[in-house]
């Protein structure tokens, strides 16, 4: 391995310094201070010791993250420009929900990166954002982040309430919610479990619809259970809502040629903000991706991977946390070779709970995915 190059280039003392406590790791300048070298003590190379260092370690993750199948993030399918502008326009509005007091911004603030702060959301009811939202009715789930959703094309969810099954629908909370014809006619193949994750907070009491007697969708639909009524009951009042405003009409419209808003339902709306969020909220410019390397969005090739985007501590991190004798990548991915990984378990947790993992079982008893008690 390469960390035996280290060591017998710069001796055990540095190895441990630089590569095994990552908290005390400094910087090159830091490194040349403290060995205070002359210009007669400077390795063959031409190189500072730190300078040796830190292209020793670039080379050693750059094995590790061959050995682990890491790859640049590809970017998501495209959207039109139109779609794009209306499922924005969903995403900051009040009017998805029944008492106009909630929108998806609302716990997916971008100012808050797109989560709420919170271990448990606030949904109807409240003023404000994340921690300083007050008033509101707490929920029993974490806020999803919204960022690279078109990596998790499983479910979404932290704890997996939206899942894509290997029909090819999607079954909120295990049951069939959305209409299949639904899911055929309005949702994009790439995004569907973002499409139906959408659709699901406007039609959940605590999160976006609100309590019987708040509104004229919790009074006039049936409070059935499952609430399979209750649901698209709902979800044809906003549509009336949405129809009620000609900007809509027109946007919906623009969004999905060749049909007619009247012929639309609210599978087309969650279509909408999927696609907002997917184009919004993609993020592959972090110091990592520049560092794995990055697609060319003119081209569509990969770029090369640039070898001054860690510095030396990122990179005594990198390290650790892929070499395979910690082990620490593959008990967070459960995946050590999938060059596709999210770096988060295939079993969903809720984490504002202390739980277990177990199958959840969803129509007719058939296994659907991973959840938590």
């Amino acid at each position: 391995m390469l960390k035996h190059r280290v060591v017998a280039v710069l001796g055990v003392s540095w190895v441990t310094a630089f590569a095994c406590d990552v908290e005390g790791v400094s910087e090159p300048a830091g490194v040349e201070a403290d060995v205070a070298l002359d210009d007669a003590d400077e390795p063959r190379s031409g190189l500072t010791p730190a300078a040796l260092l830190k292209q020793l370690l670039v080379a050693e993750v750059r094995d590790l993250i061959e050995e682990n199948g890491i790859e640049p993030l590809e970017p998501p399918p495209p959207v039109s420009d139109e779609l794009f502008e209306l499922g924005e326009a969903l995403f900051y509005d009040k009017i998805l929900s029944g008492n106009r007091d909630v929108s998806c911004s609302t716990c997916h603030h971008p100012r808050l990166a797109t989560t709420d702060r919170l271990t448990m959301n606030r949904g109807v009811y409240g003023v404000g954002i994340g921690p300083q939202r007050v008033g509101a009715a707490v929920g029993g789930r974490t806020t999803q982040p919204l960022w690279n959703l078109h990596k998790l094309q499983k479910g979404l969810a932290v704890d997996h309430k939206v899942p894509l099954a290997a029909d090819g629908y999607v079954y909120p909370l295990g049951g069939p919610f959305i209409p299949f014809a639904w899911q055929d006619e309005a949702f994009d193949p790439d995004m569907k479990a973002a499409a139906g994750q959408a659709m699901m907070p406007e039609v959940t009491d605590q999160e976006m619809l609100g309590f019987p007697g708040d509104n004229d969708f919790t009074d006039e639909c049936p409070q059935d259970d499952p609430p399979f009524g209750l649901v698209l009951c709902a979800w044809g009042k906003m549509m009336e809502r949405l129809g009620a405003v000609p900007e809509y009409v027109e946007m919906f419209e623009a969004a999905y040629p060749g049909v007619d808003f009247e012929d639309m339902h609210f599978a087309y709306a969650g279509n909408a903000i999927a696609a907002y969020e997917f184009r919004a909220f993609f993020s592959d410019d972090t110091p990592w991706d520049r560092f794995v390397g990055r697609f060319d969005p003119t081209t569509g090739a990969v770029t090369p991977g640039d070898d001054d985007a860690l510095t030396l501590q990122q990179l005594a991190g990198a390290r650790r946390f892929l070499d395979p004798d910690l082990g620490i990548a593959r008990r967070v991915t459960r995946a050590t070779r999938s060059p596709t990984r999210t770096f988060t378990r295939r079993c969903s947790r809720n984490s504002g709970r202390a739980t277990r993992c177990r199958a959840a079982t969803g129509r007719a008893g058939s296994t659907i995915t991973g959840a938590c008690d």
